[in-house]
């Protein structure tokens, strides 16, 4: 249960950034569960399934058709060939190769959302310091 209200939390608080880095770490979280259902010589597709979610949506977030883009849709597509592989094989290694290649990505958004503002969930309203602070709130309800 700490698990979610930790997740519950750093979701509600994140900007942009925050919430691309808090998909990340919960796709590493996955795949290490993945290892350890694997060592402990139990079958649980559950784990594999929230990986191939996570990685969905990031697909679907992944616009455009630049080099940036395409790299790392590319990226996700042969971690996903490598989350396949593990289960298939009960391949632990095919998990740790693809931890190697999440985890910078995770990093990476995880220090942009530390240098963004949060303005996003600032007082929890989602924008609402925005309205109130700029010229455009005349008081009236």
């Amino acid at each position: 249960m700490i698990d979610n209200e930790y997740y519950i939390n750093k979701i509600s608080t994140s900007n942009e950034a925050g919430l691309i880095a808090v998909m990340y770490e919960l796709l590493i979280r996955h795949m290490g569960n993945c290892i350890s259902k694997i060592e402990n010589k139990e079958i649980d597709y559950v784990h594999v399934q929230k990986c191939k979610d996570i990685l969905n949506e990031f697909f679907l977030i992944t616009k455009g058709n630049n080099e940036i883009s395409n790299n790392i849709r590319g990226l996700l597509l042969y971690v996903n060939k490598l989350i396949d592989k593990g289960y298939h094989l009960k391949d632990v290694n095919q998990y740790k190769e693809s931890i190697k290649i999440i985890h910078p990505l995770y990093e990476a958004w995880d220090q942009l959302s530390k240098c963004e503002s949060n303005d996003v969930n600032r007082y929890n309203g989602y924008g609402m310091d925005k309205m109130y602070t700029h010229n455009n709130f005349n008081g009236k309800g």
